[in-house]
């Protein structure tokens, strides 16, 4: 059975696309898995006190701000060398995709784990509970927000 899903969609104000981009030098897609070393560009450790990541699955990309990023459900966090456990939480995470330019550099901390992606039925099923949870969250961020009194002290933490 084939299944079709839109090339893009939006989301309050981002706009998701399932299209690979062409500037990603690693070319990943929707429905790769990943393994995301977004907190220092430098270290890559996968085991130890210093291995800091995340994996997941490639849902599609996000635009953020101008800002080109993947759209990723995380199935695995590991902080300090320490597998957290994320079985009670839903994760999205939304890291660079390779080959965005920085102010001095370009980004590069998303690699492909071959042998662990989804596709077809599975993946349109992820996608759909991602977009929802999505939706759910930015009715919730807007709830909050007009429920502040707008004083000088508020302060809006997400």
């Amino acid at each position: 059975m084939t299944i079709e899903t839109s090339k893009e969609q939006k989301i309050g104000d981002w706009k998701i696309s399932y299209e690979p981009l062409e500037y990603d030098p690693k070319n990943i897609k929707p429905g790769d898995a990943v393994r995301s070393f977004d907190f220092s560009k430098y270290n890559r450790e996968v085991e130890g006190k210093d291995a800091c990541f995340r994996e997941g699955i490639v849902l599609g990309f996000v635009e953020i701000q101008g800002s080109q990023r993947y759209w990723i459900w995380v199935i695995r966090e590991v902080f300090s060398g320490i597998d957290r456990d994320i079985s009670l939480k839903a994760r999205i995470v939304y890291p660079p995709v390779n080959g965005t330019l920085t102010w001095n550099d370009t980004t590069d901390g998303v690699d492909r784990l071959d042998g662990l992606d989804i596709e077809g039925e599975d993946l349109l099923k992820l996608q759909t509970k991602a977009a929802t949870l999505e939706i759910l969250w930015a009715r919730e961020r807007d709830l909050f927000c007009e429920n502040l009194d707008g004083g000088p002290d508020t302060k809006i933490i997400f």
